[in-house]
């Protein structure tokens, strides 16, 4: 029997064991938190320690890829029809359409669906409307042709001129020029007829979609033996005058040019009613983004660029113009025959054998080309040369530069955020998402071909399809594009995963 005293002692070391005081005592399994002094506090001897969660590792990117089979390559004539330039894409490239002949027919091919046969249909055709869900291209039946546009014939004419089928910007109106005989001719627009001339050029729609122009050309005695006239929503608008049958109206609507004569092969732009001061050959009239500015081509011996009604130099010929996004600024390719040279904002380039490539950054900021000199490749971005690289492109964001270096076939790479890339045998078209984050290209070796998103490589394919093969962002995460592998041309859907 235990006194009172020991009692007492023997419930004390109970509690004590209990507690977990004792010496030895083991963890429970739960853990109280660690207290972990932040970089750089100071002790104020009065704050209690802070209870810190450290951070995760950070996840590796992976790709998701999903194949759709567009197209089966089912015999030679599919085959050959696919190696050639005259593919239609439409913009949003995913769908494709081509002409194939079998024997003395030919057909349209539409996502691997064969067409109706026909005796012939236009080569350059058939096109997609600007929101890629409707088909349209020209085809013959004996003597007569026609348009067929979503699977449906539409009325039959002696001629219908080539190029001349287009949609409104809207996709909801299509037109098209056709010819009854050699000295009528005459647009058609949503099935309607508009009214005759002995020639009709330069069909087209507004921005809006809700008016539609062409030049209309009627043949008489006159000094020049012909007149012009432009017309919109089928009436005639403006003087008659001889001249080209190029109408060019600004993005918004609000101006319009066109070349006229003013003498035996010299002419002018008329600009919203008022002719130019500079007279030549006039040719490739562009407005700017904002339709603020009129730039063309005026060839007198040489060729020069004019903007706004100022002349530039004198070059054998001249390639663009081109404006940036913001219209402010204009280059162009100035070709003397032995160099060529950038001309920017009017100041010239050094000299170079060869010049392409060229483009602003989104916010017009910054420019860059590719150059070729004492055949070395040369990446210019403005106007420093990078003889490390062949090649720039901005990204998005226009912060962003991504240069391309290597030697076609010995080992090109695309250089991201300072990072060299892996090599590969050929690499080309970089696209970039939108907010700039993502990057993605294509990369050639040993005959295949591979889609690089962010570094990571997607599976192998034959090729890409001829004139097709671009990469588009759907959205920040996703990009697709159209591929060959074996028999197949798939639609290839890549999402990014971090």
């Amino acid at each position: 029997m235990l006194d009172a005293r020991e009692k007492v002692i023997c419930v004390i070391v109970f509690l004590w064991v209990l507690c977990g005081c004792a010496p030895g005592a083991r963890d429970s399994g739960i853990s109280p938190p660690q207290s972990v002094e932040q970089p750089g506090a100071k002790d104020s001897g009065t704050s209690s320690p802070q209870t810190v969660k450290q951070p995760a590792a950070p996840k590796s990117p992976t790709l998701t890829i999903k194949e759709t089979i567009l197209c089966k390559i089912t015999d030679a004539a599919m085959k050959e029809a696919l190696s050639k330039e005259y593919i239609a894409v439409s913009p949003d490239y995913r769908h494709l359409a081509f002409v194939v002949k079998r024997g003395d027919k030919y057909a349209v091919v539409y996502d691997g669906t064969v067409g109706k046969e026909y005796d012939e249909i236009k080569i350059n055709e058939p096109i997609f409307s600007p929101d890629s869900k409707r088909l349209a291209y020209i085809a013959r039946s004996g003597n007569e042709w026609f348009a067929v546009v979503d699977g449906v014939e539409g009325k039959r004419y002696g001629m219908i001129f080539e190029d001349s089928l287009v949609f409104s910007p809207d996709s909801k109106r299509v037109g098209y020029i056709v010819r009854t005989d050699e000295k009528t001719a005459f647009a058609v627009v949503d099935g309607d007829e508009g009214p005759p001339f002995n020639a009709v050029a330069s069909l087209g729609f507004s921005t809006d979609s809700q008016h539609v122009y062409y030049s209309g050309r009627t043949f008489d005695q006159g000094a020049r033996g012909y007149s012009c006239v432009l017309i919109v929503d089928g009436k005639k608008s403006g003087e008659e005058y001889a001249g080209s049958d190029r109408i060019v109206f600004s993005p918004d609507w609000k101006h319009v040019a066109y070349v006229k004569a003013t003498d035996k092969s010299v002419y002018c732009v008329v600009l919203d009613g008022v002719a130019g001061e500079i007279r030549g050959i006039i040719e490739k009239v562009v407005f700017s983004p904002d339709s603020n500015h009129l730039a063309y081509l005026v060839k007198k011996g040489g060729h020069m660029m004019v903007v706004d009604g100022v002349v530039g130099k004198e070059y054998r010929d001249i390639y663009g113009p081109f404006f940036s996004p913001d219209s402010r600024r204009v280059a162009y390719i100035g070709d003397t025959g032995e160099e060529r040279r950038v001309v920017i904002d009017g100041a010239e380039s050094p000299a170079y054998e060869w010049v392409w490539y060229l483009s602003f950054s989104a916010d017009s900021s910054h420019y860059a080309y590719a150059a070729r000199r004492d055949n070395k490749y040369i990446a210019v971005v403005d106007g420093k040369e990078e003889p490390r690289y062949t090649d720039a492109v901005f990204r998005p964001d226009s912060i962003g530069i991504v240069y391309k270096g290597g030697e076609r076939g010995k080992g090109e790479y695309y250089v991201m955020d300072g990072m060299e890339g892996k090599h590969y045998g050929e690499v080309q078209d970089v696209a970039f998402s939108a907010d700039s984050r993502h990057a993605a290209y294509f990369a050639e070796t040993g005959g295949k071909i591979q889609i690089v998103c962010d570094g990571l490589e997607s599976r192998q394919y034959d090729s890409r399809v001829r004139y097709a093969g671009r990469l588009i962002f759907d959205s920040p995460n996703k990009v697709h594009a159209m591929m060959i592998r074996g028999d197949e041309v798939l639609l290839v859907e890549i999402e990014i995963s971090e």
